[in-house]
């Protein structure tokens, strides 16, 4: 096929390759598509600092005090004092501002960092990409979006101010041993003292557990995730409401010593994470308190935004586009799979997690 076109001889080659290419695209073989390749951030520089602050290379080294302008690069950990406020920029402008009393490590060759502890901002440009928030409950995956985090022994805590942030399940290095595996509840107990649990065997790339539902969190609103104070078995066994082992009708005394001995074996192996609904939280009051916002001097990129939808909020509008988002687009994407916690977040003997969704 010959195509003539009146155009310039300096876009004539230009036009031609693009016909090329669109005319093999449409006749040509189908082709795979790639897997979404994520850009690298690169190594952040402090550009704000209140208080002290410091790093440690990996493996563990001496912590080094930083300074405005230092640079933070792959795998570093970096704590906040108790008085310490730290503002990170990367050099595609994304930011992460980190509270007092914090520990984070940065993986920006994966746009993640590891929240250890302590309560960070991030803000990122959804065109280039986001900054993910990884913790020992969720991995906080971001499409752009400025939001709020924070963890601590109780529990973990997100916000969003604009964007949208997918609160998604991560899986540890412990696998669910096989229903055929567990101890018998009418085996003898063995004299001596309980044999420690055997270890777990590696997960796959996936990270052992099928895909599950994802909690969206969009703008104006917060999600918690806490220690469920249910228990469940190993294999999948019990749930929040399971019956105490050994309870059962017609257990005798055998049978209740083996149950609580193989229940006293597998304690802490399988905790339940209880994840919230999407509760609102008014922008206005954030904007106005939140100490990560005011308490620095650089304004926030995306603050004409926020400001914006937090006007939306006071009108019903926001709520409503939330609800809408979620009836007509967010239902029909396919879930995550878990996250794959990196290996500082893991010991030998990690506990296996579940979630448990609203109803």
């Amino acid at each position: 096929m010959v195509v003539i076109m009146q155009v310039p001889d300096t876009r004539r080659l230009a036009v031609c390759l693009w016909l090329a290419v669109a005319l093999g695209a449409v006749g040509g073989p189908a082709r795979a598509q790639s897997k979404e390749s994520v850009i690298p951030l690169g190594p952040a520089q402090v550009r704000e600092l209140r208080g002290e602050a410091w790093a440690h290379s990996p493996p563990p080294t001496a912590p080094r005090p930083l300074h405005v302008n230092d640079r933070v690069s792959e795998g570093q950990k970096v704590q906040t004092g108790a008085a310490g406020w730290l503002e990170l920029v990367f050099p595609d402008g994304t930011l992460l501002r980190v509270g007092p009393a914090a520990e984070v490590t940065l993986m920006p060759q994966q746009r993640r960092v590891a929240l250890h502890r302590g309560r960070v901002l991030v803000a990122a440009d959804r065109m280039i990409g986001g900054l993910a928030v990884l913790t020992r409950r969720a991995a906080l995956l971001p499409e752009g979006t400025t939001y709020l985090a924070e963890t601590s022994d109780s529990g973990d805590a997100v916000m969003v101010l604009e964007g949208v942030v997918c609160a998604c399940t991560v899986a540890t290095n412990s696998a669910v041993p096989p229903p055929s595996q567990a101890a018998s509840p009418a085996a003898a107990p063995t004299p001596g003292p309980a044999p420690r649990p055997a270890a777990a065997a590696a997960l796959p790339a996936d990270g052992g557990l099928a895909k599950t539902r994802d909690q969206m969190v969009l703008p104006g609103e917060a999600v918690t995730l806490t220690w469920s104070s249910g228990t469940a078995q190993a294999g999948g066994q019990g749930g929040p409401h399971a019956p105490r082992p050994g309870t059962g009708a017609g257990a005798g005394p055998a049978a209740n010593a083996a149950a609580n001995a193989a229940n006293s074996a597998s304690a802490g192996a399988l905790k339940l994470i209880q994840i919230s609904r999407p509760q609102p939280k008014r922008l206005e009051d954030v904007l106005r308190s939140e100490p990560l916002i005011v308490g620095f001097a650089a304004p926030l990129p995306s603050l004409r935004v926020i400001n914006d939808q937090s006007v939306e909020q006071r009108r019903g509008a926001l709520a409503r586009r939330n609800d809408r988002l979620r009836r007509e687009l967010f239902w029909k994407r396919p879930p995550h799979a878990p996250v794959k916690l990196p290996p500082f977040f893991t010991e030998p003997d990690s506990v296996i997690i579940r979630y448990v969704y609203p109803d």
